[in-house]
């Protein structure tokens, strides 16, 4: 553009600039030229966001290509209380099978049998794979999932009849150890309650990590218990028994008063019969966790999960057999006291 029209166009439309530097339009560029990169990187995608999309549409390419896909599904809540739905596929390339994360997306509201369908369904839809195709459905035993009538299973099994519905057999083992003897219960809640007392107060918890360095333990915390964790009984436990020592000194050194949960209890520490109750808890929740853990991996099989469990019930009723004889050494937690 001609000076003169530029001049012209700074006096009329930008006054307030007319005596100023060239330094200050110099700098001014730059300024514009930094900021529009900076805007271009905002909207565009880092190389690890687009290589998760592409891994996305490889797969959804993939599923579309070969025949009949089983999907596994399972809707679960972050820490912010968000709901997201999970959808694994499995599929055959190859003469190999495959397993991928399909997709991780969230529930902006309800978390409906029909939300979930609609979720999924877009998501068939969008990427051109062929419900026809899907041959079985995994999920948990939520009513949204497997309800006869207004579950998840019947949307898709309208859409693809070949589709059967499988129980998650994790779910279902997890499911079966839930419930205890009533005494046992009782004894895995005082345990909890004694960690509680020690883990819920930051001194506390101070003063008892410097204790079991003093002690030379192998572990300086103890492992706070969450329900929804299926690993989480056996590790607790495994961890409470290990420090039983430094946990009876401690009790000792900072006695609970009477406002505390602990306080009509504060000696079983001491108490012989109590102690043999939370190893034998122990030794029980450490094996259910291997069998939990044996059943998890990838590309795990109905055959192979049946082949582990019905090797565990043969094993449980070989020591249901050695304990009527005395012979307890299958409870390595046991055996020590």
């Amino acid at each position: 553009m001609k000076p003169s029209k530029l001049n012209r166009h700074l006096e009329l439309k930008h006054p307030e600039y007319k005596e100023k530097p060239i330094d200050f339009f110099i700098n001014r560029r730059r300024q514009l030229k930094s900021a529009k990169k900076n805007m271009t990187s905002m909207f565009s995608l880092s190389p690890q966001t687009e290589n998760l999309v592409l891994a996305s549409y490889e797969i959804s390419k993939l599923i579309a290509e070969t025949g009949y896909p089983h999907t596994v599904v399972d809707e679960s809540t972050d820490v912010s209380d968000n709901a997201n739905l999970m959808c694994f596929v499995r599929y055959d390339l190859g003469n190999t099978s495959h397993e991928e994360l399909l997709f991780c997306k969230s529930l902006p509201t309800r978390t409906t049998a029909e939300e979930l369908f609609n979720l999924i369904n877009r998501y068939i839809i969008e990427n051109g794979i062929e419900w026809k195709k899907f041959v079985g459905l995994s999920s948990d035993g939520a009513r949204a999932m497997s309800g006869i009538r207004t579950g998840l299973f019947p949307r898709v099994k309208a859409v693809a009849p070949k589709c059967v519905w499988v129980h998650c057999s994790i779910h279902r083992e997890a499911l079966a150890v839930k419930k205890m003897p009533l005494s046992l219960t009782e004894t895995m809640q005082e345990c909890v309650k004694f960690i509680n007392f020690i883990k819920s107060r930051p001194l506390s918890s101070r003063i008892f990590s410097a204790l079991c360095k003093e002690m030379g333990s192998d572990h300086e915390y103890l492992l706070l218990h969450c329900e929804v964790r299926w690993l989480s009984r056996g590790n607790v436990l495994k961890r409470l028994i290990e420090l039983k020592e430094e946990v009876s000194v401690f009790l000792e050194q900072n006695p609970p008063t009477s406002k505390d949960a602990i306080f009509e209890f504060k000696d079983r520490f001491h108490d012989a019969n109590w102690l043999v109750k939370v190893a034998y808890i122990c030794d029980v929740f450490d094996f259910l966790n291997n069998l939990n853990l044996a059943l998890q991996g990838e590309n795990v099989t109905i055959f192979k999960v049946r082949e582990k469990v019905e090797a565990a019930t043969k094993k449980l009723n070989l020591w249901s057999r050695r304990i009527k004889t005395g012979n307890y050494e299958a409870f390595t937690m046991l055996t020590a006291f």
